[in-house]
């Protein structure tokens, strides 16, 4: 994993997509207002899943990363609305 001080994070190539086989992943942190939006970036590099073309392993890749950005979300949020009932307590 490599990171740059431009809020972005790579996997190298050795990042796991079963079944698919290794992918490229890159994690994209950008500022908006108070908060930040996180975005993925995610193709397969190798294996199985090179084979297929990418207008058909796109929707699962899509679908794949709009479920790991919403549990995500899911844990920030949940994390922020605790910090701010113990600073109102």
């Amino acid at each position: 994993m490599t990171s740059r001080r431009d809020r972005q994070l790579q996997a190298e190539p050795d990042a796991r997509v079963r079944p698919w086989g290794e992918a490229t992943v890159r994690i994209s942190v950008d500022p908006v207002g108070a908060g930040s939006r996180v975005s993925i970036e995610e193709d397969v590099s190798s294996g199985p899943g090179s084979w297929v073309p990418g207008v058909v392993r796109r929707p699962a890749l899509d679908w794949r990363n709009s479920e790991t950005l919403r549990r995500l979300a899911y844990l920030a949020e949940r994390r922020a609305s605790s910090a701010q009932a113990r600073d109102h307590a």
